[in-house]
């Protein structure tokens, strides 16, 4: 078979999969095309059909689907739009359709589009921005999006497109930014300060110090606050006094102070001033933009290093507990040391560092579940020493399942232990009281974010991912965290992973003003309450280990209390039936044999998922798929393909409708339980 446009079909065609619309079958396999049935499919805005083609070409041709052929229909279709006249529904629907094919060509399309739309259709100009965030960042060209932004009103497009940026942000779009810094808003400026932290500081410097004569005094100011995050406080004096005429005093921008933003630009730019600021009085944590500030120079950095500091014997192996937990109340000392050391305003030693890293990774390579069964081990008298080693074993377990090499386990390890060190330099410690802390306490617990990249950068020489932990273990993806808020990828990856550590080992620990939170009802958090303020890649690693590896005492509670709708669709009645036994005690099960008959009742199911088979005699799992991506109602529900094999022209094939993933037969119930609850989630 073939797929083609309907504007290239020839009458006598032979279809080879049923045409759908509007989730009925229109015309059936096996139908020979006749002038009636073309005019049939253009009247209704069918795009494309698949037809019989013989068996001599290459399989692999005819599965493989042109986009950017496709691509060209549907553009067609926009180009030809009145928006006075048309069905907004329909612009819509073209746009997922774009969104999922994800050709070159669409970009500049979708972006003349928002050009080209009123300004009453703020939401359409929304979600074609939406719909490019699909696309791989190689082929989103930085430049027209900020050309975009020039001529654009609307502040909740723009918060949209400067958005995209920031994923997609290239080199280029540093030169566009400061080039025309007058275009924008006060809180652009400093997401555009944002961006700027993704280069290379000398390439950012350049940039600032060619557009420096360009500009007024704003801009100038403006550029001086970008440069101020990437030159020493020599550098940035020498700046001041060029281009500003002001003569900065060096020992106010000292390493010491760390804040250097000045008066004159908060006045100008509503940018926190916190000159000559004793961290310990900070009023305001968001004035403090500690990420921009600290960095370790990249000729003093000591990347940490695997040691093979121990092994086990056979006796060792027979009696792993013991051995394990012996290295963790080692662990424990070793740890105190460290902290005392850091309160005392030592620096750390890097070499002891990496052996307590080195041994928990060796833990948990020889056995992944009695290391991780260490965790257990927490008393109200050295909380804060067993919290950040659990923390620690936790993030490595994740990232080892995520796969991640040594050196950056290194590092996530090292991260994690340190992450609460800003706990250490607090004057006031409320670990002891028996009761939850208050609004000024709370505040006060705050301040060990800053103490913490204050403390690691002056005393380790680890790359500054160490000390940006300690600083942003408590933002999160949504953006409610602290210390400054922000979200998704402006939270590094070694953040994002440790966060997650430290709230699941925070969680199951017995505090003195609560009783411990179980395993099921910590993952449960992660799950369902709190889904949208972590990473649930890390979260589902960590959720299908314990799983696998730890008898829960209510696995019930880590699925949802209203049961999700799933429908099954399978030829072979066996299969559908050890489906619906897997998942009916979890979710609500639909299965139907015949395909047809699913389509025509899945209006009435309404399922939060469906999983197809991908071989069937009378419509395949491909043909299930193009009928519910063409209609607008089921075009973004996840779909799990069930497959003997997976080849490369179905993944490929797959990839076009955004299928959620592959079930391969056979499979056993946790393998299906696994698959669902990644997809749903």
């Amino acid at each position: 078979m073939k797929k083609i446009s309907v504007s290239e079909a020839k009458i006598g065609l032979e279809l080879a999969r049923p045409v759908m619309f509007k989730g009925s079958v229109l015309l059936d396999t096996g139908t020979i095309l006749t002038e009636e049935y073309l005019r049939s499919l253009k009247k209704r805005n069918i795009m494309f059909i698949y037809v019989e083609q013989k068996s001599s070409e290459n399989i692999e041709d005819i599965v493989k689907i042109d986009n950017d052929e496709i691509s060209k229909e549907y553009i067609e279709r926009i180009e030809k739009f009145n928006f006075s006249k048309g069905n907004i529904e329909e612009l819509q629907n073209i746009i997922i359709e774009l969104g999922n094919l994800q050709s070159k060509l669409s970009v500049p399309v979708l972006l003349n589009l928002i050009r080209r739309l009123p300004e009453s259709q703020e939401k359409i100009k929304i979600f074609c921005i939406d719909s490019l965030k699909n696309f791989p960042k190689d082929i989103i060209n930085s430049s027209e999006l900020v050309t975009l932004l020039s001529i654009e009103k609307s502040q909740k497009v723009r918060n949209r497109i400067f958005d995209l940026l920031t994923e997609n942000a290239t080199k280029d779009i540093v030169d566009i930014f400061f080039a025309g810094i007058k275009r924008y808003s006060m809180k652009e400026l400093q997401k555009i300060s944002d961006v700027c932290l993704q280069f290379d500081s000398d390439m950012v410097v350049n940039i600032a110090l060619k557009y420096m004569k360009e500009h007024d005094e704003t801009g100038k100011r403006f550029l001086m606050n970008i440069l101020e995050n990437f030159v020493d406080s020599k550098k940035y004096a020498e700046f001041s006094k060029i281009y500003l005429g002001i003569n900065v005093d060096t020992n106010q921008l000292s390493k010491k102070e760390n804040i250097r933003h000045t008066e004159k630009a908060s006045e100008k730019f509503s940018i926190p001033a916190v000159n000559n600021v004793s961290i310990d009085s900070v009023e305001e944590l968001e004035k403090i933009d500690a990420e921009k500030v600290y960095r370790v120079k990249e000729d003093e950095v000591i990347k940490p290093q695997i040691k093979e500091v121990i092994s086990f014997s056979e006796k060792d192996k027979s009696n792993i507990n013991t051995v394990f937990k012996k290295i963790y109340n080692e662990t424990i000392s070793d740890t105190e040391e460290i902290f005392v050391d850091l309160r005392a305003g030592k620096r750390i030693v890097e070499n002891k560092m990496e052996e307590m890293v080195s041994k928990m990774i060796i833990q948990l390579r020889e056995n992944m579940k009695s290391a991780f069964e260490l965790i257990s081990n927490n008393t109200l008298d050295n909380y804060i020493l067993s919290h950040s080693i659990n923390s620690s074993y936790v993030s490595l377990l994740i990232g080892m399942l995520d796969g991640w090499d040594e050196e950056k386990l290194m590092i996530l390890g090292t991260s994690a232990l340190l992450h609460d060190v800003g706990m250490v330099k607090m004057k006031n410690i409320f670990w002891n009281e028996p009761r939850a802390l208050n609004d000024l306490e709370m505040f006060d617990i705050k301040k060990h974010t800053i103490f913490g990249i204050d403390s690691l950068t002056s005393s380790t020489r680890f790359p500054s991912d160490v000390a940006y932990v300690a600083y942003q273990h408590h933002e999160r993806l949504d953006g409610s965290g602290y210390p400054k808020g922000r979200k998704k990828n402006l939270i590094n990856e070694y953040s994002q992973v440790v966060m997650i550590a430290d709230v699941f080992t925070a969680m199951i620990s017995t505090r003195v003003y609560r009783k411990k939170h179980s395993i099921d009802e910590t993952m449960h958090y992660f799950l369902k309450e709190a889904k949208e303020k972590f990473n649930q890649k890390y979260v589902s690693l960590l959720l299908d280990f314990i799983q696998k590896n730890i008898q829960l005492e209510n696995p019930d509670i880590l699925v949802p209390s209203k049961k999700q709708k799933i429908l099954v669709i399978d030829d072979n009645k066996d299969i559908t039936n050890i489906v619906i036994n897997s998942l009916s005690k979890y979710y609500n099960v639909s299965a139907y044999n015949e395909p047809l008959r699913a389509l025509e009742e899945i209006e009435n199911i309404s399922p939060d998922l469906v999983i197809v088979d991908l071989m069937m005699p009378n419509m395949d799992g491909f043909s299930v798929c193009d009928a519910l991506r063409v209609d607008s109602k089921f075009s973004r529900i996840p779909i799990l393909i069930m497959t003997i094999k997976k080849d490369k022209s179905s993944v490929l094939t797959a990839m076009k409708y955004n299928v959620s993933g592959y079930v391969t037969k056979p499979f056993t119930k946790n393998d299906l339980l696994q698959k669902v609850g990644a997809a749903l989630n």
